[in-house]
């Protein structure tokens, strides 16, 4: 991450910024969290602008989302043999996401927006269950919003102490991750009790 992040400060311009994220959606080494405090960091140097610089990685972002969407919206399930598709959306992982898609709609989309490795089977999944564009974007926006604003905050206000603020970046996302799993294990738990319990007793 740290390689990263020093070379898009060397090296970085609105056309790179764009590049980083959206290959960032196909799998590239690149972390999107790294992008964006590369990106304030640089307004902080000089280099770009504030507003200019938040456009260029919104677009890069949510350009990146929509491409994936439209394209499992016109392949279909022929998309789902292609790489990066194929090597991230495994059988097992499919049918949780399809459960969860099913329930929860476009809340799936806003939640692997913050989960770097569900972020592309499920905006696929959207796009194959033919999810409407305007509810897609509207749950991508917010999320992105939502995440996007305070790294670039934090890129920009800490552009001489990014080292620690990449330390307590990776701390931050291993405890949500623990958190996530933790309440999925739970939510399932008492998903399973509830059912359960709505059953008749048998005589």
């Amino acid at each position: 991450m740290e390689a990263t992040l020093y070379w898009l400060l060397a090296n970085g311009s609105y056309a790179i910024l764009l590049g980083a994220l959206i290959a960032a959606t196909f799998g590239a080494p690149i972390p999107e969290d790294i992008v964006l405090l590369a990106g304030g960091a640089l307004v902080d140097q000089g280099v770009t602008a504030m507003y200019p610089t938040a456009a260029v990685c919104f677009v890069g972002i949510i350009g990146g989302d929509l491409i994936v969407y439209i394209m499992a919206r016109h392949l279909g399930e022929a998309l789902f043999q292609r790489r990066p598709f194929s090597k991230v959306l495994t059988p097992r992982r499919r049918d949780r996401l399809e459960r969860l898609f099913a329930r929860h709609g476009g809340k799936t989309v806003f939640i692997a927006r913050q989960l770097p490795g569900l972020r592309i089977p499920t905006f696929a999944l959207a796009g194959t269950h033919r999810m409407g564009v305007i509810r897609f974007l509207a749950w991508d926006v917010s999320a992105v919003v939502l995440r996007g604003v305070p790294l670039l905050a934090l890129g920009y206000v800490f552009a001489d102490q990014l080292a620690m603020v990449v330390t307590h970046l990776k701390t931050a996302q291993r405890v949500a991750l623990a958190v996530a799993i933790v309440g999925g294990v739970a939510f399932g738990a008492w998903y399973l009790w509830r059912r359960s319990a709505k059953q008749p007793e048998v005589d």
